[in-house]
């Protein structure tokens, strides 16, 4: 019964997950009448009986500012036009989330980016957002307590990819920044390999130093495990670096991969045998043909937490129970 008040409603972002999404759970997948005006300006609609249903948005935000600022305010549209529809409660799924890394102020005169995309979504009349592997774990901590937030963790399930494919023996655990640098360590400790850091420093947008390895690689397997691809400067330099000191081959593992035409550039690279990533982002034609990309999909995670959500007594933490 409960199962029956679910509506899952695709953004225009990422059809393709939410339509997977959709059917692992025998629901429809909706998408929204668009309105364009020649002003630029544009208007959703929702489809019909959204009255007392437990109603599921999936966005994601794409790698360029136009979509991302265009994703965000389409998500916050369909989130009020639920709301206003009677809606018994609106959830927000947000695969990826452009400004999970704005959690500060690192300048004068700036705002908290993050804080901000937080407030508007609150106010359209999210209930609950659930996010993926957020770059900043405390993004969630922008929304009121009035706000449910869940945070999926799909680092389970590229680990267990990596376990199939015996990634793990005679390896190496090279994190790509600090900021990860937990996880990897807590994922080498599992697996019984190493962890060789990298002390790097970022001298622009477009170039990253590698400084020192701290550790041997030569003859080795690589794991180069981070939580997000972008341009691909900070891999292109920890690869060459790795290269130079003798690794046997390198496996990259990211949860979000943004692969533009100057990512492909740099990680065009015959060392790198794999880049592993999820489905959190469509991935172009180009990036498919020019890369040795595995596309792990998180679409059965995300259903399992919105099964969960919507049954009496489910618990989404238990998803990530040892």
């Amino acid at each position: 019964m409960e199962m029956e008040k679910v509506v899952v409603i695709s953004g225009t972002s990422h059809f393709g997950l939410a339509s997977k999404v959709a059917r692992l759970l025998g629901r429809e997948c909706f998408l929204p009448r668009i309105f364009r005006y020649g002003t630029g300006d544009f208007e959703v609609v929702l489809p019909p009986n959204m009255r007392r249903k437990r109603v599921f948005i999936i966005q994601t935000f794409l790698p360029s500012i136009r979509s991302a600022c265009y994703h965000l305010l389409e998500a916050a549209f369909l989130v009020n036009a639920a709301y206003n529809a009677s809606a018994e409660e609106v959830n927000l799924v947000v695969p990826h989330l452009g400004w999970d890394q704005s959690d500060k102020k690192w300048a004068g005169r700036m705002p908290i980016a993050g804080e901000l995309v937080a407030a508007i979504l609150h106010q359209a009349g999210m209930r609950r957002f659930i996010g993926v592997q957020l770059h900043s774990p405390q993004f969630p901590a922008f929304f009121p307590l009035s706000t449910i937030k869940d945070h999926l963790k799909v680092v389970p399930l590229m680990v267990e990819y990596a376990v199939k494919r015996g990634y793990f023996q005679d390896a190496v655990m090279v994190p790509g920044d600090l900021g990860f640098g937990k996880i990897a360590r807590k994922i080498a400790e599992k697996a019984g390999i190493p962890v060789v850091p990298v002390e790097k420093e970022r001298v622009s947008g477009d170039e990253v130093i590698v400084r020192h390895v701290y550790g041997e690689v030569k003859g080795r397997r690589v794991l180069l495990w981070d939580d997000k691809i972008v341009k691909g400067t900070t891999i292109k330099a920890v690869v060459e670096k790795l290269t130079e000191m003798g690794a046997r081959e390198i496996i990259v593992f990211a949860t979000h991969a943004l692969c533009g035409d100057e990512t492909i550039k740099n990680l065009s690279c015959p060392l790198i045998q794999e880049i592993v990533i999820t489905d959190t982002v469509p991935q172009s034609g180009k990036a498919k043909k020019m890369l040795p990309l595995t596309i792990v999909s998180i679409a059965p995670l995300l259903a399992d937490a919105i099964r969960e959500i919507s049954i009496e007594g489910g618990s989404v933490s238990q998803l990530f129970e040892e």
